[in-house]
């Protein structure tokens, strides 16, 4: 009898220990990706003062899609049953492995087009309208032909898309028959995550570089003023900073693919949950979010006479093209 009742004991102990992790990584998705961000996304949209590109916003917006990617059994009602509806499962892992796709692609579109609207990489800062469409159509483009060719493969081949449920949302069951879908979502990514980080890499080296040489450049002059660089060096390394915190990821994902019974898969569920928040912290406390700031007056580059605006409505000062504007003004990044 003391046996039974200490295994009962020890049930007990785990099912706790289980809900409250549960309970934290909901919490941790919902207030990063579903309160937090969708705040800023409001406040880069709403504000007269404060413009930001496209691009920035539909990068927020594919973590929003993700959060509520990972909270659908949730909301459906089966967020802690054992044995949810398989329907709802194939659904689930559809979506997430979709928004995967779509922080991908927008997150190459984001780096995309501060590499084309940097002085320091890219002679010629004016807008194409093409190019910005291209750029705001790939990224849910993309998300919608994976998640419409994984549910069509579903309705004809059920064992190519098996699926199951994981320790707290749905995942790919663990055959041969689901080894293409299951490897090709975190393929992809990588290969776009590791491609940003490349490229915002070298934006940031060559932005320094150029900035270094400008005869008594200080880099703490640089970052406090709104017409030096410094706002460039601001999103430059902001973008850096959220892409190398991707890499870990990628790489915790891949070692819980490998070892799903792995101690530790606890750990890379809430590293996980955490990307919607830190997306927020690194993009959604930018000055322009935090407060409203005074219209800038637009920018005339006296090499060409064109008004600029970059990115973030944002130049570089060299010495070889300056850029006129009107009374300094707080940085808009």
């Amino acid at each position: 009898m003391g046996s039974s009742m200490a295994t009962n004991l020890e049930v007990l102990s785990d099912h706790r220990t289980s809900l409250d992790k549960t309970v934290a990584y909901f919490i941790l998705v919902i207030v990063g990706g579903q309160i937090l961000l969708p705040i800023s996304l409001w406040t880069l949209t709403s504000s007269k003062n404060t413009r930001r590109h496209p691009t920035l916003h539909m990068f927020l917006l594919s973590w929003v899609f993700f959060s509520v990617s990972a909270c659908f059994l949730l909301y459906t009602g089966h967020g802690m049953s054992a044995n949810p509806p398989y329907a709802l499962c194939v659904v689930q892992v559809g979506l997430i492995n979709a928004t995967y796709w779509m922080i991908g692609f927008s997150g190459v579109s984001l780096v995309l087009q501060l590499w084309f609207t940097l002085p320091s990489t890219n002679g010629s800062t004016r807008e194409s309208r093409l190019r910005e469409l291209l750029l705001l159509i790939v990224p849910p483009s993309a998300a919608v032909v994976y998640l419409v060719v994984f549910l069509a493969t579903s309705r004809v081949s059920q064992s190519a898309t098996a699926v199951e449920r994981g320790r707290l949302t749905c995942r790919f069951q663990d055959r041969p028959s689901t080894e293409f879908f299951a490897r090709l979502t975190p393929i992809v990514t990588a290969i776009l995550v590791l491609c940003c980080f490349f490229f915002s890499t070298r934006m940031l080296y060559t932005t320094v570089q150029c900035l270094s040489e400008i005869r008594g450049w200080r880099l703490k002059d640089t970052l406090q003023s709104p017409d030096r660089g410094g706002p460039w060096l601001k999103i430059l390394t902001r973008v850096t900073m959220f892409i190398a915190w991707l890499i870990p990821t990628l790489a915790a994902s891949l070692i819980d693919a490998v070892t799903p019974q792995s101690p530790v898969h606890y750990l890379v569920d809430m590293y996980i949950a955490l990307l919607p928040l830190a997306a927020f912290c690194i993009f959604g406390t930018l000055p322009g979010v935090r407060k409203d700031h005074t219209e800038r007056p637009p920018q005339i580059d006296t090499c060409t006479g064109a008004t600029t605006g970059g990115f973030l409505n944002i130049t570089v000062m060299t010495e070889s093209c300056t850029v006129s504007s009107g009374p300094p003004v707080e940085s808009q990044v």
